[in-house]
């Protein structure tokens, strides 16, 4: 065993060299992988004059492995970019440069560098916390030594410190970031601290979220693709089409991303959708909309008067909590009274009315929807907007090869999830063009008419080009069957419809 030893730490002394006292660095960047070392050796080229080229490969390279220490990565990509690097640094000699070129100086890419540095040090900071708190049960269940939890608090102290400081520097830098609620305090209470921020925001005090333009990287995406369960493709494609989209807002140069943009490029899935469908599959009863009253100090006398006179809504049976839907993300029930019941009410009295919708507006009173829900299968059906998951939409999703799609699939039918049904289904080319030479070129205004002989099918696609257009532009259907083609296209009832349209459908 002891030769073992030897010989595997001979072998490896053999394979990476360490170099002389001289160029000890040189020789052991061209082996280290470890991203503490490497830190270490980028930070070292930083302080030679034309060490910039070697130093961003050296940060890179560390990306490019993984984001345990991507924070300080682009921390000092960011660093190496600011105005007047040269003159705040002491120059040294300490290694011998391949690739010489002078630091200069790239504000855009800096501030760049130092949001993705921000965002990745308050994940890890998270993940400090999150693990504190999994020990802290730990602790609290097991004996543990003192002396070992101490350690422990204390290296978490360090590093969370470590982490405060350069995070207190980038914001330092770049501003502090807003949110609706950093005003509250014991004299200013959250809903007042929502107007100032709402107020600072339209004044462009406070910038609203906006596209730079830069390509994201995959963990930049991955909040966002959780978000809206979207693949990095159909991310890229939404952000490319509401960056060209003219209506779009900008601030600063830059384009606004909001919801709305949202929701009109891309076929999101939402609350207002899946309670509408689930209405419209007749699996809701009992649904009414309700008056929730967050703070009772902003009512008027009278109005609370009024509301002494109704009876707020409770729940006495158990069974229908089980099957109790809310349409908002409100877990209390106090204070709810039915909106209908309220309106009845306050029938005549339309102060009393604009009052109520005024506090609706600035959020102390809200509005929520409630309903027991009913699945019978034999009433439900395909949502009116689900045009079926394709293989290739799988793996962009969950970033797998073709055996991890059919390892998920299989699974997923092994436990009833998914009911294999076999539906032929077309997608239309992307192939732009094939498409310009077989389909736009009819719609161009020189377009010659098929001559009597030509085939029926080309007939068809003369005639129904316009409407193919149609079929390909609209966002929300995907694939395309024959009863599409029948519903969209203009076919001759004679000699045989169905015929001519499964002809004109494999044409």
């Amino acid at each position: 065993l002891k030769k073992k030893i030897t010989d595997s730490v001979d072998e490896f002394l053999n394979t990476h060299q360490f170099g002389n006292l001289s160029n000890c660095f040189e020789v052991a960047k061209t082996w280290i992988n470890a991203p503490q070392s490497l830190l270490t050796i980028g930070i070292i080229l930083m302080y030679h004059k034309n060490g910039f080229k070697e130093a961003d490969d050296i940060f890179r390279k560390i990306l490019e492995d993984g984001h345990e220490f991507g924070g300080e990565a682009y921390y000092y990509r960011a660093c190496m970019r600011m105005r007047n690097f040269d003159g705040v640094r002491k120059e040294i000699q300490s290694l011998k440069l391949t690739q010489e070129l002078a630091f200069k100086e790239n504000i855009d890419e800096a501030i760049e560098y130092f949001y993705k540095a921000r965002t990745l040090f308050l994940r890890r900071l998270q993940r400090k916390h999150n693990e504190a708190a999994i020990v802290t049960q730990m602790m609290e269940k097991l004996p543990v030594n003192s002396s070992k939890s101490s350690g422990y608090a204390s290296q978490l102290k360090s590093a969370t410190t470590y982490i405060q400081l350069i995070l207190t520097n980038i914001d330092y830098l770049l501003g502090a970031p807003c949110h609706p609620t950093m005003f509250a305090d014991n004299e200013i209470s959250e809903a007042y601290s929502k107007e100032i921020h709402d107020s600072l925001c339209r004044q462009g005090l406070v910038s609203p979220v906006v596209l730079t333009g830069r390509s994201a990287d995959n963990w930049q995406l991955e909040t966002f693709r959780r978000k809206y369960k979207l693949h990095r493709k159909q991310i890229e494609t939404l952000i490319d089409e509401i960056s060209k989209d003219p209506t779009s807002l900008a601030f600063n140069d830059y384009i606004v991303l909001d919801r709305s943009s949202l929701l009109d490029k891309c076929p999101l899935s939402t609350k207002s959708d899946f309670w509408f469908e689930l209405k419209v599959q007749q699996t809701l009863y009992n649904a009414d909309v309700y008056l929730m009253i967050i703070d009772q100090s902003v009512l008027s006398k009278e109005l609370l008067e009024k509301f002494k006179q109704l009876k707020p809504y409770s729940l006495t049976d158990p069974k229908q909590v089980k099957t109790l839907l809310r349409y908002s993300d409100e877990t209390k029930m106090d204070q709810m009274y039915k909106l209908r019941d309220v309106e009845a009410l306050l029938e005549k009295n339309e102060t009393l009315k604009s009052e109520i919708y005024q506090h609706v507006d600035k959020g102390k009173l809200k509005l929520d929807k409630l309903a027991n829900i009913l699945i019978i299968p034999e009433r439900m059906s395909y949502f009116s907007d689900f045009d079926g998951v394709t293989i290739d939409d799988i793996k962009e999703y969950f970033h797998v090869d073709d055996d991890g799609v059919k390892w998920i699939m299989s699974i997923l039918q092994q436990n009833e999830i998914l009911k294999l049904q076999t539906v032929q289904m077309t997608r239309l080319t992307s192939d732009q063009n094939t498409w310009q030479r077989l389909v736009r070129s009819h719609l161009e205004k020189d377009a010659k008419p098929p001559a009597e002989s030509d085939r029926i099918e080309l007939k068809l696609l003369y005639q129904n080009a316009g409407r193919l257009q149609q079929i390909k532009d609209h966002r929300k259907l995907v694939n395309v069957t024959e009863e599409v083609i029948a519903a969209y296209c203009e076919v001759p009832s004679k000699p045989d419809k169905e015929e001519t349209i499964k002809r004109f459908y494999t044409y």
